[in-house]
Order: C-alpha cells, then sequence, then structure tokens
C-alpha cells in the first residue's frame, strides 16, 4: 500500500464517504511515521480548498487545541494559524496521527478547559505472546514466540512451537488413552495454538484452555476460562464443544468468541461464521452470523445484530471500543497492560468510540483518556482514576 492509497482513503475520510473497513485500513497505515508528510501534505491541500470551512463548538476546539499541541510539531503551532484552520487540521490529526481516536459524551457541566493534569511517574509495556503449558503429568514450560522446536511428547502427540503458535502434531490409529494439557496466559499476554484436529485457538490475557492431546470418541470437549476465539474444524462424526463456566457451545461448523471473565457482567458467545448452539441448563439458542448470546445468571439475551469487529479485535491486535463504558474500558486495560485499576471516586460517567493500537505503550492510551476527559494517574502498577 503506497502514498497515494493513504490519499485516497484520507480524501473519503474527509468528504465522509469512508467505510469502517477503510477506516481500520487508515488508521494502520497512519501508526506508521512514514506517512506523516504524506499527512501533512493532504492537509494542506485540502486547507486551501476550504473543504473544512465549518463551524466547531467550544469543547471540540478545546480537545483539539490540546492534541496540537501535544501531537504537533512546535513549527506547526504558529500565531498565524486560525482557530478555524487548527481545527481543519486537527480534525485530521485527532483521528490520525496516533493511531486511534477516542472521544467520550462528556457531561455537559464538567468543561474540558478544566481538566486536571495527569501524574505518570512510569510507562507500562504492552502485552506480550507469553503463556504456560502444563502436561498430563503436572509439568509445566514456559513458551513465547521466540520459542521454536520440539517441547515434548505426550501420549501419541508431538507438541511443536512455532513463532507464536503452539502446534499438535499427532499420529493416526493409536491406542493411547486420552491425556490432557492446559495452556494459560497471565495478565499481560495472549497465545495461539493448533490442536490435533487441526482446529485454532486464540486465547487473550487471563485466560485458558483445558484440551486432550488427541481427541478420542464421539464428541471433541474442551473447556476455557477468560476469552478466546475459535476456528474450529468441522466434522459432523465429531461434534465439537466447548465448556465455559457452565455454558456448553457446540460447532456446527464455525467461528466464533467466548468471553467468560469472572469481572464481566454476563458470558457472550459471539458467531463469526457458520452455525453454532449455545446451552444453559434447559435453555438454547442457535446462532447465524452475526449474532451473539449473552447469558447473565441463568438467562439467555438473545443480540441479533452483534458488534464482530468489536468483539473480535484484541485477536487482531487492536482494542475497538462503540459506545463502551469506562468500567469495561479500564478492565480491558488492566488485562492487557497488567496493571491494577482503581478509583479515587466512583468511576466516571461516559462511553467511548474508537480504535487502539494493542502495541503501543499504556501511556499513550492514558494521554488519549486524558485529552478525553478521563483523567488517572499511573504509579509502577497501580493505575488510579481520579475525577
Amino acid at each position: 500500500m503506497n502514498n497515494s492509497r493513504l490519499s485516497e482513503l484520507l480524501d473519503k475520510y474527509l468528504s465522509n464517504s469512508i467505510t469502517e473497513s477503510e477506516k481500520d485500513q487508515l488508521l494502520l497505515m497512519i501508526q506508521s511515521n512514514s506517512y506523516v508528510p504524506e499527512l501533512e501534505r493532504v492537509v494542506d491541500q485540502h486547507l486551501m480548498k476550504n473543504d473544512f470551512d465549518q463551524e466547531e463548538n467550544d469543547e471540540l476546539r478545546e480537545l483539539i487545541f490540546e492534541r496540537i499541541k501535544q501531537r504537533i510539531p512546535a513549527r506547526a503551532r504558529i500565531a498565524a494559524i486560525t482557530w478555524r484552520r487548527i481545527a481543519a487540521a486537527a480534525a485530521v490529526v485527532i483521528f490520525l496521527v496516533m493511531g486511534y481516536v477516542l472521544i467520550i459524551n462528556h457531561k455537559k457541566d464538567k468543561p474540558i478547559a478544566q481538566h486536571h493534569e495527569q501524574i505518570i511517574k512510569n510507562d507500562v509495556q504492552p502485552g506480550k505472546y507469553k503463556a504456560k503449558l502444563t502436561l498430563a503429568n503436572g509439568q509445566t514450560i514456559i513458551i513465547n514466540d521466540s520459542t521454536s522446536r520440539e517441547l515434548a511428547r505426550q501420549g501419541n502427540a508431538t507438541i511443536v512451537n512455532s513463532g507464536n503458535q503452539l502446534i499438535y502434531q499427532t499420529k493416526k490409529n493409536s491406542a493411547i488413552g486420552v491425556l490432557y494439557n492446559t495452556l494459560s496466559t497471565g495478565r499481560g499476554e495472549t497465545y495461539s495454538m493448533v490442536l490435533s484436529d487441526g482446529s485454532k485457538v486464540w486465547l487473550n490475557s487471563i485466560s485458558s484452555i483445558r484440551f486432550p492431546v488427541t481427541f478420542a470418541g464421539k464428541e471433541r470437549k474442551v473447556e476455557i476460562t477468560g476469552e478466546a476465539y475459535f476456528q474450529v474444524k468441522h466434522n459432523p462424526k465429531m461434534p465439537f464443544k466447548l465448556n465455559a463456566n457452565g455454558v456448553e457451545v457446540q460447532d456446527l461448523g464455525t467461528e466464533f468468541n467466548v468471553n467468560d471473565y469472572n469481572d464481566e457482567p454476563v458470558i457472550k458467545t459471539t458467531l463469526v461464521s457458520g452455525k453454532a448452539k449455545v446451552i444453559k441448563g434447559n435453555k438454547n439458542h442457535l446462532l447465524d452470523p452475526g449474532q451473539e448470546v449473552q447469558i447473565k445468571q441463568d438467562e439467555l439475551i438473545f443480540i441479533a445484530n452483534a458488534d464482530i469487529e468489536q468483539t473480535t479485535a484484541w485477536k487482531n491486535g487492536l482494542f475497538r471500543f462503540r459506545g463502551t463504558d469506562v468500567g469495561t474500558v479500564m478492565r480491558q486495560l488492566a488485562r492487557w497492560y497488567n496493571v491494577d485499576v482503581d478509583y479515587q471516586d466512583k468511576i466516571p460517567d461516559g462511553h467511548f468510540t474508537g480504535m487502539v493500537n494493542r502495541g503501543v505503550t499504556l501511556v499513550e492510551v492514558l494521554k488519549m483518556l486524558e485529552l478525553s476527559g478521563i483523567h488517572s494517574r499511573l504509579n509502577g502498577t497501580r493505575l488510579t482514576v481520579t475525577p
């Protein structure tokens, strides 16, 4: 993808004709500093044509001013630039230069101009590819993306790690009994694996999967905690069944995400492709692509139009927020950056829309939150959200 493509996407953004997938494409390009000169050129071109000739409200101007001060080089902050030109440039910069945008619905009685200074005593690096493999005999092996070798043999399976993926290679027609392994991630960790049947699994932070080394019998059964994304290799003669805290998901040719964190209010199963049945006790629901079932206590809540991009963003190296409350945002940050979050007062009101690359440091995310009216103090691994 070259600069002409960047220019095309920027033009679409400025004319409000860009699609969601093109926005994602544009964001990932702008995260590379090599495109900044082209960004400046296109912004200047549109300014000369007065494409931004519109009034901005006071709150937005305040946000824009802070963004310009922090993210635009000093040579661009000359006194001759009018508020309208600053607003015009920042309309693109606020969305692009940092590689994300985060907009909060502020309470009307809390002016942005009276924001607090963020207190940062250190930075925290993003999570990484790392996990712990527990073998059938209790032996544990720590693995990461640099471990590329044969790790162990379990029954008739050879366990190989290649890059950031664990692979179970098996020999057919073996009479060895069923052995179970567990792959688990801690805070600030993620990993993926290929089961012996060829199904692929991605684990988010603080998650685990318990699975047989080789599948035998009439069913393929696994258990998970936390959050996992499955790309199941369909086999109607041996159905795939997943258990998450008493909730069963049956594969019918499926790609799906399950979120079963203990600190989340509901258990979510979101279907990306194929079909799946979600079962809780004597209740069940059959899902089509784009649908979701949320389980709160024993109730099944059906969502006909689930936000697939938001649900699967973590698997693709992103945080994606669409009308997401502050508590949910902070829980995701706590898991990925391995920090403890507390609140000096109550959890702030507000809902967010935006996208962040999970490869940036925590301070970069906190700067964005500060501009959006969420104030915090970071001291070591303790993140305190303040009024």
